[in-house]
C-alpha cells in the first residue's frame, strides 16, 4: 500500500531477511528511522492500517546489544524501545519490529518470524492511481498518490 513515500506491505508478511530483499527488488529499503519523529510518524501511519507489528531496518546481528541500521549507521536515539526492550527475550532476537504492545514502540524479535514490513524510496516513490491500487477495501487514492484509509 503506498502511503506517504513509503510502502506499507501487509499482504506477504516475510522475515527480516526476505523483507530487506523484497523491498530491494521494488526498488528500496527496509525503512530507516533518522529521527523519533520519522518513527513516530510512520508507526503511526502503520496504526491507521493495521495493529500488526512490522520489520525495520535496523539489528544486532553482526555484535549482541550493538544496533545498527542496514545502511551502517547507528542508532542514535533509544527512546523508541518498549519498556525493558530491546532484552534478547529467550536468545536470538535480533531485528527490531515496530508497533509492539502499542504504537511507536520497538522490540527486539526473532528475525525468522514473519512479519509485515515497511520499505522507503528515495527518489521513484511508490504511488497510488486510483482507489483499487491501494487494496484494501473502502480505502481511496488522494490527488497526492498516498492511499487513505477511511
Amino acid at each position: 500500500i503506498p502511503v506517504r513515500g513509503y510502502l506499507i506491505c501487509l499482504d506477504d508478511k516475510q522475515n527480516w531477511e526476505n523483507s530487506r530483499k523484497a523491498c530491494a527488488s521494488l526498488g528500496g529499503r527496509l525503512v530507516v528511522f533518522e529521527t523519533k519523529e520519522e518513527s513516530d510518524e510512520v508507526s503511526d501511519t502503520v496504526r491507521e492500517w493495521t495493529n500488526q507489528t512490522f520489520w525495520m531496518a535496523l539489528s544486532d546481528r553482526s555484535e549482541e546489544g550493538l544496533w545498527t541500521w542496514t545502511n551502517g549507521s547507528t542508532l542514535t536515539y533509544a527512546s523508541s524501545w518498549a519498556n525493558n526492550e530491546p532484552n534478547d527475550w529467550g536468545g536470538g532476537e535480533d531485528c527490531a519490529e515496530g508497533n509492539f504492545r502499542g504504537p511507536r514502540k520497538w522490540n527486539d524479535a526473532k528475525c525468522r518470524d514473519r512479519k509485515n514490513f515497511v520499505c522507503e524510496f528515495k527518489n521513484d516513490r511508490p504511488v497510488c492511481s486510483r482507489d483499487e491500487d491501494c487494496r484494501v477495501q473502502g480505502s481511496t487514492c488522494d490527488r497526492n498518490g498516498s492511499c487513505e484509509p477511511n
